[in-house]
């Protein structure tokens, strides 16, 4: 299973929508090739995420080239290019961001960034505020800190032996990690519709619970618990053996959940106000970073 996509180009302008099909995170490249329906000639192009986050590369490209998509687990995302030239929005580059407009005036959330955050079009900005903190054009890269996010910890022991795996894990989550699942992902490593499923017993701070379960016959299944911020001790129990039978099976332990951002504010005043730009809806609420974290995996005996 590898990361797939479709593009669309006209003449200088063009839509990339890509997808990884498994939890594991990837990356995708693709050709911006005249063959595709892209001018030619295009250069000094913008390559902007308009879902499931807003993002724009700090870099520029050109017809001909080729650009390189990080996508996290069972992530779609779509990317629009367009001429730097004709963008009349203030192009935040290298951040994450969540923005609203009314005329001339943006205000940005910025919600994960990192240390190569710029303006691609300065030329076109009459004014900008930080924290209600009013900057040069000259200061506003240094004034952007990069996010410093409260990271989930762990720490796991595995016994797997006979049919018989067992997972104990102790979990910490900060507050600002929200809507977290424990999955546990069971693969056969041969598809076989004949294959049994395996039983998981799970306690949740030494408590019974029932996971979730989601499977394609033969194939895989996911085992998943909802978890709290705060600190929890997991036990998982799985049964992969039956009778004289045994999966040929590798199981692995994900995080999954929603992360908030940094929250740092950001007034920007365009010189002229741009037209309206229609977006796709988002699939989360604003403010939320979507994360996969893998905590341990192996192959079942």
């Amino acid at each position: 299973r590898k990361p797939y996509g479709y593009v669309h180009f006209k003449k200088h302008r063009g839509i990339i929508a890509v997808r990884n099909p498994k939890i594991e995170s990837d990356k995708i490249t693709v050709k911006l090739s005249p063959d595709f329906g892209l001018c030619p000639h295009a250069a000094s192009l913008v390559l902007e995420r308009v879902y499931p986050t807003r993002w724009i590369s700090p870099e520029l490209y050109s017809s001909g080239g080729q650009v390189t998509l990080p996508l996290s687990g069972f992530e779609t995302a779509v990317y629009e290019i367009y001429p730097l030239e004709e963008a009349t929005e203030p192009l935040l580059a290298g951040a994450v961001f969540d923005t609203e407009s009314e005329g001339e005036n943006f205000k940005f959330t910025i919600r994960e960034s990192g240390e190569n955050v710029r303006l691609l079009n300065p030329e076109k900005v009459a004014e900008i505020q930080i924290s209600g903190e009013k900057i040069s054009l000259s200061d506003f890269p240094e004034k952007i800190s990069a996010t410093d996010f409260q990271e989930p910890k762990h720490d796991f022991q595995v016994k797997n032996s006979h049919g018989k795996s067992r997972i104990r894990l102790n979990l910490s989550l900060p507050e600002t990690f929200e809507r977290a699942t424990l999955a546990l992902l069971v693969e056969n490593q041969v598809q076989d519709k004949k294959a049994f499923l395996p039983e998981v017993k799970v306690k949740l701070n030494g408590k019974k619970v029932q996971p979730k379960i989601e499977k394609q016959k033969g194939r895989w299944a996911w085992f998943k618990v909802a978890v709290k911020s705060g600190d929890s001790k997991i036990d998982l129990q799985i049964q992969s053996g039956k009778k004289n039978k045994r999966l040929n099976a590798s199981a692995s332990l994900w995080l999954i959940g929603f992360q908030q951002g940094s929250g740092e504010k950001l007034q920007i005043k365009m010189a002229k106000a741009p037209e309206p730009r229609p977006m796709p809806p988002m699939p989360w609420e604003n403010g939320l970073i979507k994360k996969v974290q893998k905590i341990c995996s192996f192959q079942m005996k």
